[in-house]
């Protein structure tokens, strides 16, 4: 009985309920049947509970990963890059999808507060700041105290707070005001 144990948990360790399963979107790998594909939506492909993504191994198939090795997926109102070896980033939404990577580095929200992260995924500055644009000639506007607030039925923006520049680096370059 010994042997069995370790094989069925193995077995199961990437197994994802599926009545926990959520439809998901993303850009598949060109096929014969679908030369030309677009975004789409899979039903039944992912689940994102406390901060933990599962992807059936179905849908990890369909996968299209770029020459950076990371593709986007969007899955109950959050979208991730991800690695082939299944590592994962949530990143915060950004013109309607994936941050995207500028100067080397994406936003996504550490403690409530922009951070910024590498094509590994490694952080690479953790701010306080509760809004961060992205870092344009190596410098980043932010600002502190800013609420997101609804324009119209789709855009939001930022009001109030106080705002500056920040450096790679963090550091205040031109100050709050």
């Amino acid at each position: 009985m010994k042997p069995i144990i370790p094989v069925l948990l193995i077995a199961l360790s990437g197994y994802v309920s599926a009545a926990n399963l959520q439809p998901c979107v993303f850009t598949p790998k060109q096929t014969e049947q679908n030369p030309s594909p677009e975004i789409e939506v899979f039903h039944h492909c992912a689940s994102y509970q406390n901060k933990h993504l599962e992807i059936t191994d179905k849908h990890w198939r369909k996968l299209n990963f770029n020459e950076n090795q990371l593709t986007t997926l969007f899955t109950q109102g959050q979208y991730f890059y991800l690695k082939p070896d299944r590592s994962y980033l949530s990143v915060i939404t950004y013109d309607n999808g994936a941050d995207y990577f500028q100067e080397g580095l994406t936003r996504s929200l550490l403690n409530g507060k922009i951070a910024f992260y590498n094509h590994d995924f490694e952080l690479v500055l953790e701010t306080d700041f509760d809004w961060a644009w992205p870092f344009q000639d190596g410098v980043a506007r932010v600002c502190r105290g800013c609420v997101v607030t609804q324009v119209d039925e789709e855009h939001t923006g930022l009001t109030g707070g106080v705002w500056g520049y920040i450096d790679k680096q963090g550091n205040m370059i031109e100050p709050l005001n």
